[in-house]
Order: C-alpha cells, then sequence, then structure tokens
C-alpha cells in the first residue's frame, strides 16, 4: 500500500471518528435541553367553564412548545376554546403572552381536548402560567 492510500485511509478514519462525535454531542446536548425544558414550572388559573388538567413546557431546537389536557367542567357547550400562556422571567417579569387553540373546536359538557401553544424565539424563560378561554353557548 503507498503513502497516498494510507493518507486517503487515515483521513477516511478520522472523518468518520468525527462524524461520529459531532452526532454523539449534538444529541446529548439535545437531550439536555429537552431535560431542561421538562423543568420549567407552569400554573394554571382556571375559568368557570374550562380547566387545565395537565400540561407540560418542552424545548425544542428551534421552538417551544406547552402541550396539555382542557376539560369543559360545565353544562355548556364552549366553542372557539384556546389556552393563553403568560410567560415570566426568572425577576417574575412578563415576557410575553401566547395562545394556542385545542383540537376540538367545540367542547360538550365534560369533553375534553389536548392543546399546543407554539414559541418562536422566545428565551429566558423561567416559569408560565396558564389560562383557559372559550366562549359559552
Amino acid at each position: 500500500m503507498d503513502i497516498m492510500t494510507r493518507k486517503l485511509i487515515f483521513s477516511g478514519v478520522i472523518s468518520v471518528i468525527l462524524l461520529v462525535s459531532l452526532f454523539s454531542t449534538t444529541h446529548i446536548l439535545q437531550n439536555a435541553n429537552a431535560a431542561k425544558g421538562s423543568d420549567i414550572p407552569g400554573t394554571v388559573i382556571n375559568s368557570k367553564y374550562l380547566s387545565i388538567t395537565e400540561h407540560r413546557y418542552r424545548n425544542g431546537a428551534f421552538s417551544s412548545t406547552i402541550n396539555g389536557t382542557v376539560i369543559n367542567n360545565s353544562t355548556h357547550d364552549v366553542s372557539f376554546a384556546r389556552v393563553y400562556a403568560a410567560l415570566y422571567d426568572k425577576d417574575n417579569k412578563l415576557i410575553t403572552m401566547d395562545s394556542g387553540s385545542v383540537s376540538v373546536s367545540l367542547l360538550t359538557a365534560g369533553d375534553t381536548s389536548p392543546f399546543t401553544i407554539g414559541l418562536f424565539g422566545i428565551k429566558d424563560v423561567d416559569h408560565y402560567t396558564l389560562f383557559p378561554g372559550g366562549t359559552p353557548r
């Protein structure tokens, strides 16, 4: 085997090692960010008609989301249900408010629906408060 072939093989091996190392580091950082995102605490202020029974903040590579479940705990149907999120920094200063709609557009009495709030470009979130809303019929 000549010296040029050895150099090419050596360069190929080094390239593979670097790619595997880069992939592993990226995977570790993404998992660390996901774990961090699940630690962001949130509270809920329920309305007369709707309640949020579960929720979770998830950090993503390009955006974050708050997912959960809303329930119609009244005897009225509720249309146009939405969930509003107030996002705060570590000094308890309001960063911004955002909202997301629920999957089921008309929540009948006792009905539940998942919801998602997409958060794009929002940084330094320390905690959040959720507010469910809709129009009773």
